[in-house]
């Protein structure tokens, strides 16, 4: 493979390992890290790099800048820099191949309360010692593991990204010639996710419906009804809330009942899903039962968004997650949290014998181990397990 991770010093990198030959029978290899640590960016640079050897015949010009710049003349060059000239280089060459979520993260935390601590700090004063001064400093004000991680990430990528470059670190880095030793990541714990029961999920998909809940004089019956087809796309098909904001007319294969997903949606910008591949899933009965109306409503085209909201404006980026919230409150269900709604699809497909590879396609994981922590324990599941040891059982 000419784009794979390689470990370096620990950690996964995705490293782009080519080799080109000239019209003269010389071999020219580019072997180097990608400069955005994400899979697609990655082929996407080493489509570039490509390019520039069909135009030029060669790639010297792209493997050159490693062999200026002496150390020494880095070393030097670093009492010079400070943390906002990090900032606006990490802004400048690495957030353009990121995708709009993780964007939107890295600018809130860099323009928050506790990074700002090192504005107009000089990188070389950014050590071991000083970040152990302001985790110290952060555990007062933040005391959660996982919000003081993820800046903790922030600043390292920062870093990362002026710091010495190429998987063994052999290019000179554009303002430090080493990186500091970083302090331990706090350890985040593991949230457990409530998993709805199936008759509060009964409860709000009913709502306003024959046998259901009756709806309250304030609630509007379309509003209802457009939420109960963005839950159920969570619910029945396991759409992420980016991937449900995504969805298109096009995305529909009403002959075989099918969905394609092929895209999220997050900031008003449209990118690939969070695991970069397209993902087919069935439409169950109940969810077509929601589907088949919006459908035969949708008269502008393939590109028009499916899940919209009550006055037909395709939902914000947390419209869905706050219309859950409120129709969970309204019906007193307690610790509701829209991502459960695809914790309850993959906790279902495992009751129903659907393999793990089955389910983690479906969710759109790369790996198994994310897709068990969307496993979560039924009894049902146990019983109905159980009495397999038992015929007399198992007939009833």
């Amino acid at each position: 493979m000419t784009v794979a991770q390689r470990k370096v010093n620990g950690e996964d990198v995705w490293v782009i390992d080519r080799r080109f030959r000239r019209k003269d029978g010389v071999v020219e290899r580019y072997r180097r890290a990608a400069q955005v640590q994400i899979k697609a960016a990655a082929k996407k640079e080493e489509m570039e790099i490509a390019l520039v050897f069909a135009a030029e015949g060669s790639i010297a010009r792209l493997l050159a800048p490693a062999l200026v710049a002496p150390k020494k003349a880095a070393v030097e060059a670093t009492k010079a820099y400070t943390w906002d000239d990090a900032v606006d280089h990490y802004r400048a060459n690495e957030l353009p191949g990121m995708k709009p979520s993780a964007k939107r993260s890295w600018e809130q935390h860099v323009s928050g309360p506790y990074l700002s601590r090192y504005k107009g700090m000089a990188l070389a004063d950014i050590s071991y010692g000083e970040m152990k001064k302001w985790e110290a400093w952060m555990v007062t004000l933040l005391p959660n593991n996982g919000s003081r991680r993820n800046q903790h990430l922030s600043l390292r990528s920062t870093l990362r990204s002026v710091g010495p470059q190429g998987p063994n670190g052999e290019e000179p880095g554009a303002m430090l010639s080493k990186l500091p030793t970083f302090v331990p990541l706090p350890i985040a714990s593991k949230k457990s996710i409530e998993v709805p029961s199936d008759a509060d999920i009964e409860l709000i998909m009913m709502e306003g419906r024959p046998g259901g809940v009756t709806l309250m004089k304030h609630v509007r019956a379309l509003a209802v009804k457009r939420q109960q087809l963005a839950f159920g796309l969570s619910i029945w098909a396991g759409l992420r809330a980016g991937e449900i904001r995504a969805l298109r007319r096009a995305d529909i294969d009403v002959q075989r009942k099918r969905i394609t997903i092929r895209r999220s949606r997050c900031c008003g910008i449209e990118t690939t899903t969070k695991g970069d591949d397209e993902r087919v899933v069935p439409i169950t009965d109940l969810l077509w039962e929601r589907l088949e109306p919006r459908l035969s409503e949708m008269k502008r085209g393939p590109n028009e968004h499916v899940a919209v909201n009550h006055i037909g404006k395709p939902w914000g980026d947390y419209g869905v997650y706050w219309a859950f919230v409120r129709t969970c409150r309204r019906l007193a269900i307690m610790d509701s949290r829209f991502h459960a709604c695809r914790h309850f699809f993959a906790t279902h497909l495992f009751g129903y014998g659907a393999s793990a590879v089955t389910v983690m396609k479906a969710l759109g994981h790369k790996d198994l181990v994310t897709t068990l922590r969307y496993s979560h324990y039924q009894p049902a599941d146990l019983d109905r397990a159980i009495s397999g040891f038992s015929p007399k059982l198992a007939a009833e």
